[in-house]
């Protein structure tokens, strides 16, 4: 062999390892991307359901609103109600489209910078959830109740034992 048809062998390997190695990155890439997004499922699914709860008990509680519309207690514990619902559902749907809208082929600190903003509005959505859940427990039983049995549960409560148990939370 000459040396002009060694380095041509040479140039033939070096290529084939390129290629070889630019293959094996591109699997080693998509097997982490697929455990990372199957990581990520149970999040999305999770929002998901949150989202379609909300909707739903947003549907339950909007017919009861709209038929007792000039009672002031009823647009008081049931509108508020709603836009609790109202707003924990559409909290819930950022973090459902922010979750499935996460770039995995970006750079490493986008990616992180998005996780910590859906980590803050995840946060903010448990604290509102919980703070806002305290005050509008009562209504929404008392809604739900009406919405399954048709009777005017939130009519016949004290006026003034509803705001003492919903001041109180408890």
């Amino acid at each position: 062999m000459q040396l002009d048809d060694l380095k041509d062998a040479w140039v033939a390997h070096g290529t084939m390892l390129e290629r070889s190695l630019a293959i094996n990155e591109r699997l080693l890439r998509e097997v982490m991307m697929r455990k990372v997004r199957r990581a990520l499922a149970p999040y999305v699914l999770w929002r998901a359901l949150e989202v379609v709860l909300g909707i739903a008990a947003l549907l339950v509680v909007m017919p009861v609103l709209a038929a007792h519309v000039a009672e002031p207690r009823y647009v008081v514990a049931a509108g508020a109600l709603a836009m609790y619902l109202a707003g924990i559902t559409a909290l819930s749907a950022y973090l459902l489209v922010n979750g499935l809208g996460l770039d995995y082929g970006g750079q490493v600190m986008a990616i992180q910078r998005d996780v910590a903003r859906i980590r803050g509005v995840e946060y903010r959505v448990l604290t509102w959830a919980v703070l806002g859940g305290v005050v509008v427990w009562l209504p929404a039983a008392l809604v739900l109740f009406e919405a399954l049995t048709g009777v005017d549960a939130l009519a016949r409560a004290d006026l003034a034992w509803l705001v003492t148990v919903g001041a109180r939370g408890s």
